[in-house]
């Protein structure tokens, strides 16, 4: 443990509500943490399904630590004012954040199984519209729990959010063959392999 948060976390970078959940002295850690997946196993299924739970308590993980983290809304946690990027197929700077992002909703496709293209697609563009609409349903409010660690790790306007998410809509738009594909979660797999690290 550090009072400098060493290893992945980037003290200055925290939102104080997430550090504040990190607890004094901050951990060290060498990961991105996780958001922990709300599931369940129903009898005589392969696959978990997400159960009911409520979005603003958000349970993080990194290895054998956990914490709760209480996040009102996505927008209390826009810093400051940057506008939109142009992100093409190479984010740049916006590479951590969309990681972080991915690898969370990658996680979740591990638990309940490859999400459908169409799906996702709209869970990024009802963020996009709206971060702190009403619920789409689980999948939505797991997306907005990954989002709300993406933003706590990281200052990011709401235009860059905005940009950020309309972007992941793109590519699930792009991968899709039609309505049930499920290609983007299955290039998420390949990204990011079995046991990935953000």
């Amino acid at each position: 443990m550090s009072e400098t948060g060493d290893g992945y976390l980037k003290v200055e970078e925290l939102d104080p509500s997430l550090r504040e959940a990190f607890g004094t002295p901050l951990p060290v850690l060498q990961f991105v943490p996780k958001v922990a997946v709300p599931a369940e196993l129903p009898s005589g299924s392969s696959y978990s399904r997400l159960r009911a739970f409520d979005r603003r308590e958000v349970v993080l993980a990194c290895a054998d630590q956990t914490w709760l983290w209480r996040v009102e809304s996505l927008q209390s946690l826009f810093r400051g004012d940057r506008p939109p990027p142009n992100l093409g197929d190479y984010p740049g700077e916006y590479d951590r954040p969309i990681s972080v992002l991915e690898l969370s909703v990658r996680e979740l496709a591990e638990v309940v199984g490859d999400l459908r293209d169409d799906e996702l697609r709209e869970v990024y563009s009802a963020l996009r519209r709206r971060p702190d609409g009403a619920s789409l349903g689980p999948v939505h409010d797991f997306v907005w729990q990954a989002s709300a660690l993406m933003l706590g790790l990281q200052p990011l306007s709401q235009g860059e959010f905005g940009e950020i998410v309309g972007r992941l809509a793109r590519s699930c738009r792009r991968f899709s063959l039609g309505p049930s594909s499920r290609n983007y979660s299955a290039m998420l797999r390949g990204l990011f392999g079995k046991n990935a690290r953000a």
